[in-house]
């Protein structure tokens, strides 16, 4: 048992372990970052709803001036639907140890290439697991249902680095010379802004419950 339960965890680690059943404590990261991500691929799928309609009210348009000025229309019905993935249950990120804080440096994994999840620094937008678990090795749990919920106590910094995050800044163009009266024309670029990234954990009691009628081996029922 781990030496740092007391109270009501000390007691309820015990009677599940005298039950047979599988118990073990371990950090569990918060949800946020994934949260996040999910956020994000949400407004992605959103955006990309809103530029096929777009599209396909703008052809639309011109099948029907088409058809107005004696040319024909055509249909094209080959739209095709992306599935997208869907996690069932709630899932648990684990640390595979107990760690303090862990510092990521910025240039670490430098060598190997922009988008490496080795980098030290996250890029927003991006998949978080990854990245997560290179420096902070986890076992993801599926399926997790909370007996109940988290207090405000008891968490605590778990990683530290930093993540950048993609924006577009308007360019001016400089104007051509003898022509003050032009306007100045502006073009999109992309600049990345940095800031820290903070993860938190806190400990928790897992156990594995087995399907109803399957029986526990070692049980005082066996």
């Amino acid at each position: 048992m781990p030496y740092a339960l007391q109270g009501t965890d000390a007691i309820l680690f015990s009677v599940f372990r005298s039950l047979g059943l599988k118990a073990m404590v371990g950090p569990v990261l918060g949800d946020e970052t994934w949260d996040e991500y999910s956020q994000i691929k949400e407004e992605r799928l959103y955006r990309k709803m809103y530029d096929e309609g777009e599209a396909k009210e703008t052809r639309s348009r011109i099948e029907e001036s088409d058809e107005e000025m004696g040319d024909g229309g055509t249909e094209d019905d080959s739209d095709e639907e992306e599935d997208e993935d869907e996690e069932d249950g709630e899932t648990a990120r684990v640390g595979k140890g107990w760690w303090k804080l862990k510092m990521v440096a910025s240039d670490a994994g430098r060598d190997k290439g922009r988008g490496d999840p080795t980098g030290g620094v996250f890029r927003v937008g991006g998949g978080p697991s990854s990245f997560t678990n290179t420096h902070y090795p986890l076992h993801s749990l599926p399926d997790v249902t909370w007996l109940n919920e988290s207090s405000d106590k008891g968490w605590e910094i778990a990683l530290v680095n930093l993540k950048s995050t993609s924006q577009a800044t308007p360019k001016p163009t400089p104007t051509k010379k003898g022509n003050g009266k032009q306007p100045a024309q502006t073009a999109e670029e992309r600049e990345d802004k940095f800031e820290l990234m903070w993860q938190y954990s806190h400990a928790a009691i897992f156990v594995e419950i087995p399907a109803w009628g399957t029986g526990i081996r070692g049980s005082p029922r066996q």
